[in-house]
């Protein structure tokens, strides 16, 4: 038993060392899979451990205080300037004047199931931002509300890398998973609205700092918004740390998926605006041009569908606004699990019907998109597969690997799927 102790204990205190030339050799940016996986393989971690790694980078306690130099930072309360509550503004600078003003209508519908969202104010503020962890400091110790669990312990980790200094006044919107649409769409985009609400409009920012801004559909919201350039920041290029003069955070706008009326409003009013339907009513979203989770028999589902009235077509030919456009007037929406089904939201609602085609991979987001729109929703798992694997191996397979396998689907079952969809 000694002996066991002993080894659980070595490989524990080989695995912190690891962890530790990773925090050191990349400033900051662990890499929480390949970590997970070194761990599961040698024994350090165990499966819970595991999966948390896996999956949202959680550094277990005990490897945080292995790496740990000094005692745990100080940690204080920061009140909210402004939040957004139910139907009403509260301005809790001076909250006798606030409570009781009316939101715009738009922010009347949904908002019982989504969060409160605060807006922060902050000087001298230092952060650090990755892999689902962010730690905001001030001088006197780090900020509660707008840290993760566990930030006073991994904040002396962390603080020794060198910032990235932005000077002036700071819009910090680094949410995860921004490079996949629907989390700039409705995640991102309308934290700036509520910045906007709050008294901070867009053109009042010196910089403001997102995960990532490369693709297409970022450039584009940046255009619409009339933002440069020169005042967007990417944690994906400057870091992880960064020491901000003026700082302004805008918490949470949806809550495990769900969100209010109002978000999908106000992508609406960006994108689509008061131009007219000019798409078809059955639409079939392809992934084939994708590089991972495809369906491996996708031609054949395609004649199917086109044979049903469906027409197919591709995201990746379109802008965000010319899919807009083209979704206005669909009424049924069908396609493999993807970023794609981000674009339900400007469909022609209520009683529309959505459907995902799905493998090892699927989420709750557009099953509650669907329920908020009023459409009625459809879920077709991939046919049975033939498998070696062990019901111990098929969970223990990392989430990334899942999340992006490709799959089949019969074709009778789909053409089954696509006559209920009529029947709604």
């Amino acid at each position: 038993m000694t002996d066991e102790l002993d080894s659980i204990e070595r490989r524990r205190s080989l695995f912190i060392d690891a962890v530790r030339e990773n925090l050191t050799s990349r400033r900051g940016q662990y890499r929480g899979a390949q970590l997970a996986n070194a761990g599961r393989h040698t024994g350090a971690l165990n499966p819970a451990e595991f999966r948390a790694l896996d999956k949202t980078n959680r550094l277990p306690e005990w490897v945080i205080a292995g790496i740990r130099t000094t005692e745990s930072a100080a940690i204080r309360d920061l009140s909210p300037i402004y939040t957004l509550h139910g139907g009403e503004i509260i301005d809790r600078r001076n909250p006798i004047l606030g409570l009781g003003t009316k939101a715009p209508p738009a922010f009347a519908g949904g908002m019982r199931k989504t969060p409160d969202v605060d807006v922060y104010e902050l000087s001298h503020a230092d952060i650090y931002v990755h892999n689902f962890v962010q730690v905001v400091a001030s001088p006197d110790g780090v900020i509660r509300q707008l840290s993760d669990n566990g930030a006073e312990d991994l904040w002396p980790i962390v603080q020794p890398i060198e910032p990235v200094m932005l000077h002036g006044k700071t819009l910090v919107l680094v949410v995860e998973g921004s490079a996949v649409l629907s989390h700039w769409l409705y995640d991102t985009l309308p934290r700036m609205h509520v910045a906007g609400l709050a008294g901070h409009p867009l053109s009042s920012f010196d910089h403001i700092l997102v995960a990532a801004a490369h693709a297409g559909y970022h450039r584009e919201s940046l255009a619409l918004l009339g933002l440069h350039d020169d005042k967007i920041v990417t944690r994906m290029a400057r870091g992880v740390r960064y020491a901000l003069d003026e700082a302004v955070f805008v918490s949470p706008v949806r809550e495990r998926f769900i969100g209010g009326n109002w978000l999908y409003d106000y992508a609406r009013d960006l994108f689509v605006g008061t131009s007219s339907a000019s798409g078809p009513e059955k639409i079939f979203l392809s992934r084939s041009k994708a590089s991972r989770r495809r369906i491996v028999n996708e031609a054949a589902l395609q004649e199917i569908a086109i044979g049903m009235g469906y027409t197919v077509v591709y995201a990746e030919d379109y802008s965000v606004r010319q899919f807009a456009s083209l979704l206005a007037g669909a009424k049924r929406f069908i396609g493999p699990h993807g970023a794609g089904h981000a674009n339900i939201a400007f469909m022609k609602g209520p009683g529309g019907a959505v459907a995902e085609l799905f493998g090892m991979h699927i989420s709750t987001e557009y099953w509650s998109m669907s329920a908020t729109f009023g459409f009625d929703y459809f879920l077709l798992e991939q046919d049975p597969i033939e498998t070696s694997r062990t019901i111990s191996a098929e969970i223990s397979i990392p989430f990334l690997e899942k999340n992006g396998m490709d799959f089949s689907v019969a074709g009778d079952r789909f053409a089954n799927l696509l006559r209920r969809m009529e029947t709604t």
